[in-house]
């Protein structure tokens, strides 16, 4: 602009950020644990954290069909769970011995005790039944 201040170009893109001097709108991904449904971010600290429960690739998600799933990958994994700023959708297996068969769970409490007469290694979304014998 000739006085040596860097504007914006336009809006940034939805997933990302764009700091002074930025070339194009998603140039510049929200980290991987984090996600923006904003288009004025100008610092990866502004992206929002992934909330319990999810987790969230960084920019450039392909958008989901509800408000918070919209900039949000998916939920975790049966099997798994997924505390705030989760990156994938197997982030923390459920201890062996317990098992966990619902979807979107955030903590070690949501793992079950594996029931007598099954098994249970880590990651189990369904306990196995033992052989008889």
């Amino acid at each position: 602009l000739g006085c040596g201040i860097d504007e914006p170009l336009q809006d940034c893109s939805v997933g990302h950020f764009c700091p002074a001097g930025t070339k194009y709108p998603a140039q510049y991904d929200c980290p991987p644990g984090t996600y923006t449904d904003q288009t004025n971010l100008t610092a990866s600290g502004e992206c929002s954290t992934c909330p319990p429960g999810y987790y969230c690739e960084g920019g450039g998600i392909t958008p989901l069909d509800t408000d918070l799933e919209d900039f949000v990958a998916d939920m975790c994994a049966p099997g798994y769970y997924c505390p705030a700023h989760s990156e994938s959708m197997y982030e923390v297996p459920c201890p062996a011995g317990t098992y966990n068969n619902f979807s979107a769970m955030f903590h070690l409490d949501n793992c079950s005790a594996c029931p007598v007469g099954h098994y249970c290694p880590e990651g189990t979304a369904d306990p196995i039944a033992c052989f008889a014998g």
